[in-house]
């Protein structure tokens, strides 16, 4: 297994991480501010995932992968239950 020598989302990025989370769970919420807020959101997330070390941004691309196959097969499993 890969050993990083620092967390995956790493001590660097970590006051922007959390004031981006921030700034988007204070937003306002009506539907055409939401959808500006999210492209905002994305686009200053994308650019400091861009930052990672190569190691962390391939580690982070293959969760992100595995956590999307996750949420595909139980969305399958909860549509064939019901």
């Amino acid at each position: 297994m890969l050993q990083l020598p620092e967390p995956l989302l790493t001590f660097r990025l970590y006051s922007d991480l959390v004031r981006l989370a921030r700034d988007d769970a204070e937003s306002a919420q009506d539907d055409a501010a939401r959808d500006a807020r999210d492209s905002r959101v994305l686009h200053r997330l994308r650019a400091l995932v861009m930052l990672l070390p190569q190691a962390n941004f391939r580690t982070c691309g293959m969760l992100v992968h595995h956590l999307h196959r996750c949420v595909r097969v139980r969305s399958r499993v909860n549509s064939s239950v019901g």
